[in-house]
This record gives C-alpha cells, structure tokens and sequence, in this order.
C-alpha cells in the first residue's frame, strides 16, 4: 500500500460518512427540508480491489427529499487531482447549459476521498446500445470535446495520464507470467510507433468513451477526471472511436461493422471540421492512438486478473484471456494500419 492504504475503505463506514454529512449538511445541501436521516452505501468496486474503492452513497431527508453522492478513493491520493479539474470547471462554465460536470463537494485529504454528487440521465454506452444514437447526438460530443480541448486551463500544466512504453513493458511482463501463450503476440518490436512526443497537445479529458458521457435530454454531462491534463487530442479522438468497437468480450454491442465506420466518420469528420483539421491525415495519426488505447485496455485487464489471480476461477481466468487476446489483436491491427500510413507520408 502507498499513501492513503487501507484508509481509502473508511469511504464505507457508514458512521463517519453520516456523520460527515451531517456536519456539511448546510454546505453540501441547503435547498433539502429537514435533518438527515439516513444513508444507504452501495460498494461500486469489485471487493477485492486493494487499491481503489468507489461507492454511491443515497442521503435521505427528513423532508422528505434524497440525494445520490458519488464517491471515489484511492490509495495513491490521485483523487485529489480529479476534484480540483473538475471544481476548476464547475466553476468556469459547465455547471450550466448543454454541457456540464458534477457538482464536486469536497476532497477528504485524510482518506483520500473525493465526493461528487451524481447528475440524473443516462450513459451514453446504453443509448448506443438501445440503438439510439444520433447524428445530431455524435455532433453535440464533438462539440463538448472541443470545448474541452479549447479550454487555457492556468494552473493545470500536469500531463495527461496516459501510458507509454515503459507500461505496456510492464503488461507484457505480466502476460509472460500468467498467460504466457499469448505472450508472443504481444507487439514489442512496433511499441516506438507510438510515441506521442510531437503530436497537438491540449487539455484533454484523457478518458473520453461512452462509460463516462450521460445523457440527460439536451444535456450531456462528462464524468472521471483520473486522466485529465495536457495531452494529444487524438487520444481522445481515439477514446470515444474505440467505444464502437470494444471486444466482443468486453462490451457484447454486436454493432455492424458499416454502423462502426459511419459512427466513428461522423465524429471524427465533424471534429476535423471544427479544428479546421485534414481529415485525411487526422484519420491516419489515429490510428497510432487506437492501438494505444487498445493497449491501455491491455493494460487494465492484464493488470486486473494479475492482482486477482489468485482468487480468480479457472472461467474468470479464462474470460481474462479471452479479453487479453482480442485487445492484442486490436492493437495489433491498428500498429500495422499506422505502418501503412506512415510510408505514405
């Protein structure tokens, strides 16, 4: 354990939330009739994660009313980042209007905590899935992150969190340990195409997918600020692209492949147009960040079944490799398309 350690599941005593809550009642909630009540707290991370924990906490009111706050720890303090971009934003523009943040409440620096309170509508992942996305939705996304792009965020110098090399070394590692048949087709010769070094940089969310955009009639609201920082814009061109083709192991969306390519050229024709970009050549950079986002993957699930492995069941560890296989092939796809387009250039 590093900084917070287990102080991080204090987020669930329920004792020490409520009484938080209650000596922040006026602060956090000054429109709500009455006292606090009472406080249900739903654990939203696997139990047997030792490094983050996340929770949905539902408030009730004497009056009457309720509130549902999010809360999320982790044991290296880096929550304490994703509270300051965000009350950073509430504060300058996207508490109001087509697209917003969370209301942030506070940073419990003791335990490494931030709470946010949760805004109503629905995930975006789940209107793709009910086969109700929309040009008109695809071009308020675009806008939403230019918007974000756009921003001169003084203060926030801090690089976006997204991984490199010397990561993915560390997942490949890991594969050669507990799945050490696949081992070989993980890319270790083409991992120098994707440096990101001369690429546009900007602020960017750095996490831009369909889990983290909710939908709410007009409004779309943005969540997970973990990765936020100056970064390379087609990452997150390439975050929200990979969210129409996850693995059928991860996301069993079945999406025709025609679907895919038009979902992925609305958006990205749409941003090339903002940006003033050639779309031609902003296609082919992207690919670079497609196999970097597949690699990402890579590395959440290589690092989630190697810190579980040994209270996984063989089907997990089977699902696990199922999982590993299609990102590497993903990547692997990608890595030869940006070949491709590299000689032509």
């Amino acid at each position: 354990m590093t900084a917070f350690g287990t102080k991080i599941f204090k987020s669930l005593d329920k004792e020490f939330i409520q009484k938080f809550f209650r000596s922040r009642q006026k602060l956090f909630f000054p429109l709500e009739k009455g006292t606090i009540t009472e406080l249900e707290i739903k654990r939203t991370s696997p139990v047997w994660a030792k490094r983050t924990c996340l929770t949905r906490y539902k408030i009730f009111f004497s009056g009457g009313g309720s509130r549902i706050v999010r809360g999320t720890a982790k044991v290296d303090g880096s929550k304490k980042w994703s509270y300051r971009i965000m009350k950073h934003l509430y504060e300058n523009g996207f508490n109001k209007g087509a697209f917003i943040v969370p209301r942030p409440l506070c940073y419990i620096e003791k335990i490494g905590l931030f709470i946010y309170e949760e805004n109503p509508g629905e995930p975006l992942a789940s209107i793709i899935e009910k086969n109700r996305y929309t040009l008109k939705l695809s071009n308020d996304l675009v806008e939403f992150l230019f918007k974000i792009h756009s921003l001169m965020a003084r203060g926030f110098k801090k690089p976006a969190l997204i991984f490199d090399t010397s990561d993915y070394l560390k997942s490949y590692k890991k594969i050669k340990k507990i799945f050490p048949k696949i081992a070989a087709a993980f890319p270790l010769k083409k991992l120098h195409l994707i440096k990101t070094s001369q690429d546009k940089s900007s602020f960017v969310h750095g996490d831009f997918y369909s889990g983290n955009l909710v939908i709410d009639g007009k409004k779309i609201t943005l969540i997970d600020f973990d990765k936020t920082g100056f970064g390379p814009i087609l990452y997150d061109l390439a975050s929200f692209c990979y969210c129409f083709e996850f693995p059928k192991s991860i996301w069993p969306l079945g999406l025709p492949e025609s679907k895919v390519k038009k979902y992925q050229n609305d958006f990205l024709e749409k941003y090339a147009e903002m940006g003033n970009y050639n779309p031609v050549e902003m296609k082919g950079a992207l690919n670079k960040y497609m196999a970097k986002v597949y690699l990402n993957g890579l590395n959440y699930y290589t690092g989630l079944a190697y810190e579980g492995w040994n209270l996984l069941t063989k089907k997990e560890k089977e699902a696990y490799l199922t999982k590993i296989t299609e990102l590497l092939e993903g990547a692997n796809l990608y890595l030869k398309k940006y070949e491709d387009f590299i000689r032509r250039i």
